[in-house]
């Protein structure tokens, strides 16, 4: 499975892996009955993002996936220099002042060349997969690029009339709780996030809606609020999609198209690939699964690319910000095992 030249991987909020084999039939709308997978670049552009595999199964145990060891090239890593960012929060601040702005979202990448696909990405899965907890495993390879994360974030999730999403914004280090809990910013930040979900959501039925929480992903809190929604009326899993994609907690709030643009501006100055917090999901039979593809690799060419994107509100300060992004960075290339 790892060598295959096109498969899709999984993990769904059950901890299933979903696995599909390629060649995948591209198609724009879903298949009734089966398992077909959801795959879309940032911006929503491909008009086929529907894939059907040759060949799918449900792996209930992981536990097969230990036998086999790899090995991993040595990577040389460039990281991201804090002038590009400076200039950027610099604009985005700006706008908060002047066109009424609340909250967007850049991305910093850290990159490394690579000699061989083969030689990488099996390690990736292997080491992504082992990961027990809040994060979901997902991993995608064909001809032309491949990815694999761990994702703290689901999208939705429909089953039956339910849908389930969730608010995760704000962000330290563990080490950090006490101060986070009273953190004006953060609490900010996340608030953002909840008023401006929760508008669209409003459109699908009765929402209900958690209190705050925290969520530990690894030694990264996060401020978690859960939404339940019962759909009034059947809502199509593309029309849901769209109507909440990009969420406000990896876009901007307002979304409209001149904060998009901008967005997309910011994304393509720091290089970001196309399909970082893009919806990547699956469906099973009559009920679907969306993560934000965060906290993973992109691998275009012989280029690896690690982004990582932090939420700037008014209250941000321009080094908490790059702390953040370094927190985020360094804990996808220790539980990957890239840190070499």
């Amino acid at each position: 499975m790892f060598d295959e030249q096109s498969f899709a991987l999984l993990e769904d909020s059950r901890g299933r892996l979903i696995y599909g084999k390629g060649p995948f039939i591209e198609s724009s709308t879903p298949s009734v009955d089966g398992i077909c997978f959801f795959l879309n670049n940032f911006n929503l552009s491909n008009e086929e993002p529907w894939l059907i595999p040759s060949e799918f199964s449900i792996i209930d145990s992981k536990d097969h996936f230990w036998s086999t060891e790899f090995d991993i090239e040595r990577l040389q890593w460039m990281d991201p220099t804090i002038d590009l960012f400076s200039d950027q929060f610099n604009s985005i601040k700006d706008s908060m002042r002047s066109n009424g702005l609340l909250k967007t979202v850049p991305v910093t990448v850290s990159s490394s060349k690579f000699n061989d696909l083969s030689s990488i990405f099996p390690k990736i899965v292997k080491n992504g997969i082992k990961v027990n907890g809040p994060s979901h495993f997902y991993a995608f390879r064909n001809s032309s690029y491949a990815f694999a994360g761990l994702s703290p974030e689901i999208l939705f999730e429909i089953n039956n009339n339910t849908l389930r999403t969730m608010a995760l914004a704000g962000t330290t280090h563990a080490d950090n709780l006490e101060n986070f809990l009273e953190d004006q910013k953060e609490i900010n930040e996340h608030q953002i996030v909840v008023d401006s979900l929760r508008r669209r959501l409003s459109e699908f039925g009765a929402i209900v809606e958690s209190e705050r929480k925290t969520l530990n992903v690894g030694g990264i809190i996060h401020f978690l609020t859960e939404f339940e929604v019962t759909l009034s009326e059947f809502a199509s899993i593309d029309h849901i999609l769209k109507q909440i994609h990009p969420t406000p907690a990896i876009g901007t709030v307002p979304r409209n198209t001149n904060t998009l643009n901008t967005l997309n501006l910011l994304r393509k100055q720091s290089n970001s690939p196309s399909m970082f917090a893009a919806p990547f999901g699956v469906k099973v039979d009559g009920n679907f699964i969306s993560y934000i593809m965060i906290r993973g690799v992109f691998f275009d060419g012989n280029t690896l690319s690690l982004p990582t994107g932090c939420g700037i509100t008014k209250y941000s300060d321009l080094n908490s910000e790059w702390d953040e992004l370094a927190l985020k960075r360094q804990w996808v290339k220790d539980t990957f095992g890239l840190n070499l």
